[in-house]
């Protein structure tokens, strides 16, 4: 799924969408700083594993792809990764 900052979509359904995500990539340099730091809160009080990307190329997505791939759950019992992964 993907939001559009509010361009084409409404800023209100941004959480809607959130909930509804196994997992949140968040390129920091596409959307504003309101949306990023909204995104982090919502993340953070869900569990929701998130990647916030510093640049929205194909390179940072693939890398945030194989950090996602290599942590732990924060649903899982032994909790070892953060819900927050810097690649």
């Amino acid at each position: 799924m993907r939001h559009d900052d509010g361009l084409e979509d409404s800023r209100m359904r941004l959480e809607t969408l959130l909930a509804s995500a196994d997992v949140v990539v968040c390129p920091s340099d596409s959307v504003s700083h309101d949306t990023c730091l909204r995104t982090k809160r919502f993340c953070k009080q869900h569990y929701k594993p998130c990647v916030l990307l510093q640049r929205s190329g194909i390179g940072a997505f693939a890398q945030a792809l194989s950090q996602l791939t290599a942590s732990t759950h924060p649903d899982d019992d032994n909790r070892k990764s953060p819900w927050l992964l810097n690649p």
